[in-house]
């Protein structure tokens, strides 16, 4: 988030993120934005399986690898 407000829900919980908040949502992570403030400005990356793959490659990585990797079996 840059500015303003932005909620979602996710995966059924409702949360509103302001400005310098970084979200991951991973693909099997149900979410939907439920509203915005005006001035709401914000960025999205997408990270494919293969980069978070290449980039992670110390233990503290080792969640996120298998998150991705979940989502690259189904």
């Amino acid at each position: 988030m840059v500015q303003g407000a932005i909620t979602y829900i996710v995966n059924g919980r409702r949360a509103t993120f302001l400005p310098r908040t970084l979200i991951w949502l991973f693909p099997h992570q149900e979410h939907q934005l439920v509203n915005r403030s005006d001035n709401m400005q914000f960025y999205c990356l997408v990270f494919k399986q293969s980069l978070i793959s290449k980039a992670c490659k110390t233990a503290a990585f080792e969640e996120l690898k298998h998150l991705a990797d979940r989502k690259k079996a189904s």
